[in-house]
């Protein structure tokens, strides 16, 4: 009896000495579900009310380095402390407060936990050169910070990641659509997921050949839906073609399918109603001119006077847009003018601050 209670006392100081690093300074490795039991010198079993997540792409390319992440919510939430490992690919460090130790990753010291009941670190995973799966690793613990390693804390795994090694999946666009609005073409786009995507360049034809007119950042390797707007301005009355070339990090490429948009002729001198409205403190004001002309815009108060000149100049045909900023102005309703050759037109706008 002498000899069991000797050999129980000797295993808590041994749990106390080296699982207690989680909890001070070094932290420990080969605790996850990879080669480990999880912190069982804190408690024997795994707390489920300790939410332990792996997040990062689900697909990569061989030999590409991507970051992930570790997030540990519940448990006592004082301070915690993170195990993670990898099956064949290698692990290293991008977050101040992560070290390797044998190939795996721990903290350098406990991280407190923030105002929303968390703490994450941060870290680069590298695939390895082949296809195939790999797999992601990780436990964590979450202590009262008293100094003592028992069942007052809390842990639990992660589940365990899967990361699948491809040469190359092309982004998956899910629609492109063209909208013309007076003298511009709203683009919008969306992909259902990203892998290794650079850039987008949005290119235009208007019947004889294709160029770029704008270069749109993708989001690198990504599961979650993206969406994508941009607006060509200041454009002629006529048709229109647009594509998109889809360019990754190793400067592979592929195009889009073509939409078209028609911007129609102006044919007469209009005034739009301002967007937003009510607004604070900017509205814009949009406004056609159906042959080159001296315009002038004015915004008037309730009573009459001239508060802003927004437009007082030659314009070419086609269809304008101007900004009103009203920062200055109080609260009430407005007027805006547009006086153009022989045409006067005037509508009615809310300024609520």
């Amino acid at each position: 009896m002498k000899r069991s209670i000797y050999y129980f006392s000797v295993f808590i100081t041994v749990c106390a000495i080296v699982y207690g690093g989680i909890q001070y300074s070094t932290g420990i490795t080969g605790i996850t579900q990879k080669n480990g039991d999880g912190c069982v010198c804190h408690d024997p079993v795994a707390d489920p009310t300790v939410t332990v997540r792996i997040w990062g792409p689900t697909q990569v390319l061989p030999g590409s380095s991507n970051t992930f992440t570790v997030s540990l919510k519940g448990g006592p939430a004082v301070k915690g402390g993170f195990n993670a490992a990898v099956k064949t690919g290698s692990l290293s460090t991008t977050d101040p407060g992560v070290q390797v130790m044998q190939g795996e990753l721990t903290h350098t010291t406990p991280r407190v936990f923030g105002a929303a009941d968390s703490v994450y670190w941060t870290f680069s995973y590298t695939a390895p050169g082949t296809l195939g799966y790999d797999t992601l690793y990780a436990t964590s613990n979450s202590v009262n910070g008293d100094g003592q390693p028992t069942d007052a804390d809390s842990w639990n795994n992660a589940p365990n990641f899967a990361v699948q090694v491809v040469n190359a999946v092309p982004v998956e666009l899910t629609s492109f659509v063209a909208k013309s609005n007076g003298n511009s073409v709203l683009l919008s786009w969306e992909t259902a997921t990203e892998l290794n995507n650079d850039r987008f360049e949005v290119q235009r034809s208007e019947g004889s050949g294709w160029s770029t007119v704008a270069t749109v950042k993708g989001n690198g390797t990504t599961t979650a839906k993206s969406i994508y707007n941009f607006t060509d301005k200041n454009l002629n009355a006529g048709n229109y073609s647009y594509r998109l070339k889809q360019i990754d990090f190793s400067g592979q490429f592929e195009y889009s399918q073509t939409v078209e948009v028609e911007i129609s002729a102006v044919n007469s001198y209009a005034l739009m109603q301002n967007y937003p409205n009510p607004f604070n403190p900017e509205t814009v004001i949009n406004f056609a001119v159906p042959a080159e002309s001296m315009v002038k815009i004015s915004v008037y108060n309730s009573l009459g006077e001239i508060v802003s000149t927004l437009v007082n100049q030659q314009m070419t045909a086609g269809n304008h847009q101007v900004k009103f900023d009203a920062s200055k102005l109080s609260s009430g309703l407005y007027f805006y003018k547009m006086v153009a050759g022989e045409v006067t037109i005037t509508r009615k706008m809310v300024l609520s601050k």
